[in-house]
């Protein structure tokens, strides 16, 4: 996966440090979050949220971990998804 920035790309699968994204949901609450690749997964933290992303070895399927928390210590998860390729 690629982002540009001011006409930049940059193959986040070559980042060395975290990173520090924001982001807008579809409810339109902003959100700060810190990622950092490690090998085949991607970790997002954020304020009372962490996300898990494991890419497979040939990228064309991950398993998604969500998790929250009210206090930033005790945390609960929140969901776990699983994308894979179809035959179409």
């Amino acid at each position: 996966m690629q982002l540009t920035r001011d006409g930049v790309y940059w193959d986040l699968m070559q980042l060395k440090e975290p990173i520090y994204l924001n982001n807008c949901d579809n409810s339109g609450d902003l959100r700060y979050l810190r990622l950092e690749i490690i090998e085949n997964t991607w970790l997002f933290t954020g304020h009372r949220e962490r996300i898990s992303i494991h890419f497979d070895n040939n990228g064309q399927a991950y398993t998604e971990y969500r998790a929250f928390s009210l206090d930033n210590k005790n945390w609960q998860q929140h969901c776990c998804i699983t994308a894979v390729p179809t035959d179409e």
